[in-house]
């Protein structure tokens, strides 16, 4: 019994952590430009290089078969 008091104690003390961590000011800014990343347009010449090169969609629908 003791053994799943200790359990349940790690388990509530980690969550309430990961909370902490997670609303902290200073995470604020981090977290922010994780949350812009897919909206990023990182290399839009590797896409137009592979559309020239016939690695479009194309190329997957021929895979697929």
């Amino acid at each position: 019994m003791s053994g799943s008091i200790i359990s349940m104690l790690v388990v509530i003390i980690a969550f309430f952590g990961m909370v902490w961590w997670v609303f902290k000011p200073s995470n604020k800014e981090r977290f922010s430009d994780y949350a812009n990343i897919p909206l990023e347009d990182d290399a839009p010449e590797a896409a137009s290089e592979d559309a020239a090169a016939g690695k479009g969609e194309s190329a997957r629908k021929g895979e697929s078969a």
